[in-house]
């Protein structure tokens, strides 16, 4: 009994670390610089994320070493994707002088989820994910909140590992 009491310990542990040291599921307001087994990155400047009047700095902290911005309060991301799950990458900032207090993560004419992008100098920070989508395309906005200003910006976007990134202007067809 005691042999096999000790065996199920050592097997259950074994579990947990069998590839290595696992590493922590991320969690949002958390620096996310590694992919994860499930996800497919985007950089900023793919050309399906659309993010007209935008501008790009290379300051090599970053994904692939560029984010975009922008200044203008009414200037949203635009991006298409199959699949059933997304996250949001951006550069947050530790003053609310730059960047919007709340944002929003617009899927389907749904706003899934509201994050703030000041309060924390960090690159790579994942601030929004939205998990149990239906299988399908998708419409994607990234806007500032009506009410507030300030600017937003974008470091990478993550989807489903199997989905697809489109561009917005492309016709459905058969996916």
């Amino acid at each position: 009994m005691i042999i096999s009491a000790t065996i199920a310990i050592l097997f259950s542990y074994s579990l947990l670390d069998f590839e290595g040291n696992k590493a922590k599921e991320a969690t949002i307001g958390e620096q996310l610089k590694e992919l994860e087994i499930e996800w497919k990155r985007f950089d900023d400047t793919h050309q399906a994320i659309i993010k007209t009047g935008y501008s790009t700095s290379n300051p090599g902290d970053y994904y692939n070493s560029s984010y975009s911005y922008t200044s203008v309060n009414n200037k949203p991301v635009l991006l298409d994707f199959t699949g059933d799950k997304a996250r949001i990458i951006v550069r947050k900032w530790n003053t609310s002088d730059y960047y919007a207090e709340k944002v929003e993560l617009v899927i389907d004419r749904e706003v899934k989820q509201e994050f703030s992008i000041h309060r924390l100098k960090q690159s790579q920070t994942l601030v929004a994910e939205v998990t149990g989508l239906e299988n399908k395309r998708h419409k994607v906005i990234i806007r500032v909140a009506e009410g507030y200003s300030k600017s937003i910006n974008l470091d990478a976007v993550d989807i489903d590992a199997e989905a697809t990134l489109i561009h917005p202007d492309t016709a459905l067809v058969d996916l």
